[in-house]
């Protein structure tokens, strides 16, 4: 059954380059705060390997993605092993480069990759019933990978839109699996009505301030708000 006014936020671990990007966590947190949303934390619960936050290179060492989420959240998150997309009544997912490597493998297999398969049924789950969700900076792609696999029935009057900002790469690959990308500012939001799915860039512009990717993330969340 689902919970009113509660909306699931998955999480892909800690520190932008191995996991969630932690300003974007919060500042999501902080966005459905003050429109009366109430976030409910999840993570898969796996090993990943860690990546140095200084150099960018991995250190050979694994980290629990679970764990590592609990880090942003105060502890206050939980396994999404099993959760139906139902739960909640939409869906939220923060950028970091843990979502093209712990919650798909977009970062080594690009437009071939697949969903985390917890991942896979939450946004499957949505599309097909159009419970809202919101993806932020490089999010946006798991949606896209979730919408190449659609049926042409299961698909609507036109394709998915939504938004990675302006990187060309980023957006050749994810025209490449049949969406419509919207260049978009960091301060803005692009939103689909027809798929209930609202995006931002955030850091996608990575030299953009706190003040900037805050407003794409609100103006993102209060339209995500409109369809609950």
């Amino acid at each position: 059954m689902t919970e009113a006014k509660t909306i699931g936020v998955i999480l892909s671990g800690c520190g932008y380059l191995d996991g969630a990007e932690i300003n974007e966590v919060v500042l999501c947190h902080l966005a459905l705060d003050e429109v009366g949303l109430t976030p409910v934390f999840y993570a898969p619960d796996m090993e990943r390997e860690e990546c140095d936050p200084f150099t960018g290179e991995p250190r050979g060492q694994t980290r629990n993605v679970l764990r590592e989420s609990a880090r942003i959240v105060r502890g206050k998150v939980s396994s999404l092993d099993g959760v139906s997309a139902k739960a909640h009544c939409g869906w939220i997912f923060p950028g970091g480069f843990g979502c093209a490597k712990n919650l798909s493998s977009f970062a080594t297999e690009g437009t071939a990759a697949t969903l985390q398969s917890d991942v896979a049924r939450i946004i499957n789950g949505s599309l097909a019933t159009r419970r809202p969700m919101a993806l932020a900076c490089i999010a946006p792609a798991l949606a896209a990978l979730a919408y190449s696999k659609l049926g042409a029935d299961e698909k609507r009057e036109r394709p998915l839109r939504l938004t990675i900002g302006n990187d060309p790469e980023s957006t050749k690959a994810l025209e490449t699996l049949g969406v419509s990308h919207v260049e978009c500012r960091v301060q803005d939001a692009c939103f689909d009505d027809v798929y209930q799915v609202s995006t931002c860039p955030a850091y996608m512009y990575g030299d953009a301030s706190p003040t900037q990717v805050y407003s794409g993330i609100t103006k993102m969340i209060k339209h995500f708000k409109s369809w609950i």
